[in-house]
């Protein structure tokens, strides 16, 4: 044993330096960085339209599934002088990473953009963030309901009144 110690032992210390090395830095940021500073008191887009001094948001459907686009709409009652909005969300129950997107200036006045959110295994996701202005300062906490009728449910399909998936999601 003392011989394999002393003939590996430099190879390992060295493979856990490059490991520690390589690994180490993304992990030391992304513990600084806490993940996004989401709000505690966001406001449900899925129930209602939100609103604080700054803005109105809205989503053109209150049923959110999985990679099926909903339009975004946020009316500002003060001039911007932006051409964008930033909306930037996490998941709340799982980690999923950022979602983020860029809302553009239609010519009415309005923000407009197309959220499409992550396939998610569970029966319901929760994702919290902000709608702010691209100098972020200037901003809204809101909340987005994603819901599964059933786990993998996006996977299927109806045919003849039946419900048909990939034979990994099992019968629904």
């Amino acid at each position: 044993m003392r011989q394999l110690v002393s003939k590996y032992g430099p190879v390992f210390f060295g493979l856990a330096l490059f490991t520690g090395g390589f690994f180490g830095y993304d992990a030391l940021q992304s513990i600084r960085a806490g993940g996004l500073d989401t709000p505690d008191n966001a406001c449900v887009l899925n129930n209602n339209t939100c609103s604080n001094d700054l803005f109105s948001a809205a989503l053109s459907s209150s049923d959110v599934s999985p990679l099926m686009p909903v339009n975004l709409v946020v009316e500002t009652h003060q001039t911007m002088p932006f051409d964008t909005l930033d909306v930037v969300l996490e998941g709340v129950e799982m980690n999923m990473g950022i979602y983020k997107l860029k809302l553009s200036k239609m010519p009415a006045g309005h923000f407009e953009g197309i959220v499409q959110l992550p396939v998610c295994r569970e029966d319901a996701m929760t994702w919290r963030g902000w709608i702010k202005t691209s100098d972020n300062i200037d901003k809204m906490a809101i909340e987005i309901r994603l819901k599964n009728e059933k786990a993998g449910y996006h996977f299927c399909r109806r045919h003849s009144g039946r419900v048909w998936c990939p034979f990994w999601l099992g019968k629904f």
